[in-house]
């Protein structure tokens, strides 16, 4: 989903972002992936020795280095079943930090590992040295134009239509959620991404009160739906692009944010983005709208958005550099709900280091250990 352009130089790395405006061309559809960043993975300049890759194995940053795992899919629908992943090289004995990461509409896994999963260890080698974690980007279902998608909410899902006659992103009765699950109540994808999580703590010693998710666009509208659904198994959730679920949205049918346990959420979003406005509309929450229905669903007492007194980073994302943070006050065990809102459009593209190691430290900020006297994580 679209962007501005220019070479931009980011501490370790230099980029190519490519150009576009902030309306849709006339006669386009207002689509995830009508302009998206060409990143060329094999033309990033990093510092001499943090970056290893040979044409017969994997490659390793660090001490971490890229794996993939298959994870089966029952259905209904058709989905790749290969989650990418960054891991430690050798699996430490102490339980490690699990981050899922999900992708936007029409994107796969490889895309979003190169967009946002990639730059996490690049920009966090250091902090991943001595406390490595996993990062883990699973496939989401394709649809009848051959596209990946989420079914999160609303009209936030594929064109799921068997005939191809009826497309879903554009369904005025955001009911998407059911019929790409075959008007069930089964949330396909949500349990889809909860089997991803448990294949991986078979596999590697994961610190459930360190189990996070992060999501991109339609990625990110299904990472503030599974906060909702799941904070006993993820203890803090990044949407970037995304917003919470609109009370009009319909969809599922009867749903409401109701988390077992409290949980930390934070908002990116874009004053200039078209696709998820920030100001909300057409079946999308705003940004205040989000934070205020995350605020009360974790009892926090104050719903009013706040300053942060400590910001001082400001994030380069297209021409404009300008960012703003926010909370919700009177949360309760360590939890946050935070909006960091910036001067972008929906791709968010050419952010610096800076915002990296924050989102790490974000996470790292928010996990689940004061929270564990309201439940056991799953």
């Amino acid at each position: 989903m679209g962007v501005l352009v220019v070479l931009v130089s980011i501490g370790l790395a230099t980029v190519t972002v490519l150009a576009e405006s902030n309306i849709c061309p006339a006669g386009q559809e207002c689509v995830e992936d009508s302009a998206m960043l060409q990143l060329d993975q094999h033309q990033v300049d990093l510092r001499r020795g943090s970056k290893k890759k040979t044409a017969d194995g994997p490659e390793t940053i660090g001490n971490m280095i890229e794996k993939s795992m298959v994870v089966p899919f029952a259905g209904p629908g058709k989905r790749a079943d290969t989650v990418e992943l960054w891991a430690p090289k050798a699996s430490p004995a102490e339980p490690i930090p699990l981050i899922i990461i999900l992708h936007g509409y029409g994107r796969t896994p490889k895309n979003i590992m190169g967009m946002l999963g990639k730059k996490l260890v690049m920009h966090n080698s250091d902090v991943f040295k001595d406390t490595p974690a996993i990062l883990a980007a699973p496939p989401g279902r394709t649809d009848t134009d051959g596209k990946s998608y989420w079914a999160a909410w609303g009209r936030a899902c594929g064109n799921c239509d068997d005939s191809g006659s009826v497309h879903h992103r554009h369904d005025s009765s955001y009911k998407c959620f059911e019929k790409c699950n075959g008007n069930a109540t089964t949330d396909t994808d949500g349990d889809y991404v909860l089997d991803v999580v448990r294949q991986i703590k078979k596999s590697y010693n994961v610190d459930p009160a360190r189990t996070f998710i992060y999501g991109y666009s339609n990625g990110a509208l299904l990472t503030a739906r599974l906060m909702c659904d799941h904070a006993d198994v993820f203890a803090a959730g990044i949407a970037l692009a995304g917003s919470a679920p609109h009370p009009s949205s319909h969809s599922p049918r009867g749903w409401t944010c109701k988390p077992k346990i409290p949980f930390s959420m934070l908002f990116t979003l874009g004053t200039s983005d078209w696709v998820i406005p920030y100001w909300g509309g057409s079946g999308w929450n705003s940004a205040r709208g989000s934070m205020e229905m995350f605020g009360k669903a974790n009892g926090c007492s104050n719903t009013t958005l706040a300053p942060m007194a400590d910001f001082q980073s400001t994030y380069k994302a297209n021409k404009v550099n300008d960012t703003t943070k926010y909370h919700i006050t009177g949360c309760q065990d360590g939890v946050e709900v935070d909006l960091w809102k910036m001067d972008a459009t929906h791709g968010f593209y050419g952010l610096n280091m800076d915002y990296y190691k924050d989102v790490l430290s974000w996470f790292m900020a928010h996990s689940g250990e004061k929270l564990l006297k309201h439940g056991q994580f799953a």
